[in-house]
């Protein structure tokens, strides 16, 4: 048996081996075929909207239009989140962060039924880069619309660039057509004095402009006092701006398809000059009581125009002798207006002036200030460029004239 096996494994060569097999018959090699082109790669698909917008530097360097496109699209992504949660998401992602300096508070987006249809609708302000490198530019946008077909609307951006972008002030009826509109600030900051410029942009579906009105100030302070606003602010930062200065309250009114200042009033001063220039505004918006109560404060005895400080020592008693005789004239003219005599006063240097009411009125007071240039040097003296600088044409003039 083991032998057996030994044998068929090889062991022993049998008597008769067998013939080899044929070589194999080979046909002829065809040339080979051109090699294909290899086969493209996909196309990467392109990051979701969603994906794109968690970034801040993406968001950055969008332009505002592309802003408005890839927000529509990350909001009308497929997802169970609604479109408010998405948005506080993103927005918190950015850092956008509402704020109350006790000047102005801000929030990062507000809902509101913007045009009475029973929905509200989100609302926003957001900035990108600018033109020019580090400038943002901001505009304010409205989300309308239901889950899976929201709509993106932008507003105009504001008129100049600032520096420290666009931020949401809230939303509220300003117009008196029972539909809220809303209120957005674009700040800007320069080297000493920053600024403010408010904005009412009204929504109708597809449709996002801004109201007329121009709504602007330095170091602001925004206040709602029914639909009216109050800008508080004006003065300039810098040294050389000078000690002369007040802050003012405009309160700004739609009216006439337009937000104008219905009235302003400085912050109020005891000095004479500054009961001068308080008189003259308050004639601007027809207060005249308000006016003739000023003019007749410069004129109290004792009461000085200004701090010595704020005047060079060669000029302080000629602008005292200035402040009275303008003060003077306002208030003799108000008088002759109402049918009254003017007022009397002790002669001076520039009594000349007084006269004038009787003698020629405003025509004649500007005659006289063209003949005495003196009067003005006198009156225009306070240090610093940010102050009034008066002519002959201001001396019947209800508006204030323009600084140096």
């Amino acid at each position: 048996m083991i032998a057996a096996l030994l044998a068929g494994c090889g062991r022993s060569k049998p008597a008769t081996e067998p013939a080899p097999p044929s070589p194999p018959v080979t046909a002829p090699t065809p040339d080979p075929a051109p090699a294909p082109d290899p086969k493209p790669l996909p196309t990467p698909a392109p990051a979701t909207a969603g994906d794109d917008l968690r970034s801040e530097s993406s968001r950055r360097t969008l332009k505002l239009d592309e802003l408005r496109t890839r927000l529509e699209a990350y909001l009308n992504a497929p997802g169970p989140s609604p479109a408010r949660e998405r948005l506080s998401t993103l927005l918190s992602g950015w850092g956008v962060r509402g704020r109350d300096d006790g000047r102005i508070a801000t929030v990062p987006f507000v809902e509101a039924d913007l045009n009475g249809d029973g929905r509200p609708e989100l609302v926003t302000a957001l900035n990108v880069w600018g033109e020019w490198k580090g400038t943002p530019s901001g505009a304010a946008f409205v989300i309308s619309g239901r889950e899976g077909s929201y709509r993106v609307d932008r507003s105009p951006t504001p008129p100049e660039a600032y520096v420290d972008g666009v931020a949401l002030v809230g939303a509220r009826d300003l117009t008196g057509d029972d539909l809220p509109e809303i209120v957005w600030v674009a700040m800007d900051h320069g080297a000493h004095t920053g600024s403010a410029r408010v904005l009412v942009s009204r929504w109708a579906p597809g449709t996002l402009e801004n109201l007329p009105g121009d709504m602007w100030t330095t170091f602001a302070k925004l206040e709602f006092d029914g639909q009216e606003i109050l800008l508080t602010g004006g003065t300039v930062g810098s040294a050389g701006a000078g000690l002369t200065q007040r802050a003012a309250t405009s309160r700004y009114r739609w009216t006439n398809g337009s937000f104008t200042v219905a009235d302003r009033r400085f912050t109020p001063s005891d000095w004479g000059y500054h009961r001068l220039i308080d008189g003259i505004n308050a004639e601007s918006f027809g207060r005249t009581a308000d006016a003739e109560a000023f003019y007749r404060d410069v004129l109290e005895p004792g009461r000085p125009a200004l701090p010595l400080e704020h005047l060079p020592p060669e000029s302080r008693e000629a602008f005292g002798h200035a402040v009275t005789a303008f003060a003077r004239f306002r208030l003799g003219i108000l008088l002759v207006q109402r049918g009254e005599g003017a007022p009397e006063g002790p002669d001076g240097p520039y009594a000349g002036l007084t006269r004038t009411i009787v003698t020629g009125g405003c025509k004649g007071a500007e005659t006289w200030g063209s003949a005495n240039p003196g009067f003005f040097e006198a009156l225009n003296a306070p240090y610093g460029y940010q102050n009034y600088n008066w002519t002959p044409a201001d001396l019947c003039s209800t508006q204030l004239p323009n600084m140096k």
